[in-house]
């Protein structure tokens, strides 16, 4: 992961990336990133992220890096549980590694099965 800045909630990596991916790919002009919950492990949840359009219910985020703001939306869902995030983006194309990941700063509180009273 990144270097974190307490300040900043996105990685000087994935701020880069996603400023080239938007200025290249025109498809994405009107699109924002987006991300997901995709499931729930004994470790907490996991995350995807992608570029869309906002949905209906989305709830829209702002992600800083020093002085830029990016939109980002998450499902109504996904907001209730992603209070602090950080996302960063891993490059490393020796062992085919080249994505966004999203990590829940919050992660220990959902790990096993809180939902439960212990």
């Amino acid at each position: 992961m990144g270097k974190m800045n307490t300040q900043n909630n996105i990685s000087e990596s994935a701020f880069r990336q996603h400023q080239l991916i938007k200025e290249n790919d025109h498809t994405l002009k009107d699109k924002s990133l987006r991300i997901d919950i995709t499931g729930k492990g004994c470790d907490g949840f996991g995350y995807s992220l992608s570029f869309q359009s906002p949905l209906k219910d989305d709830v829209l985020k702002n992600i800083y890096f020093n002085s830029s703001i990016i939109k980002v939306y998450l499902s109504k869902f996904a907001s209730e549980f992603l209070i602090n995030f950080y996302v960063d983006y891993l490059f490393d194309p020796k062992n085919d590694i080249d994505h966004f990941t999203v990590t829940n700063l919050d992660q220990d509180k959902y790990k096993g099965k809180f939902w439960l009273k212990k």
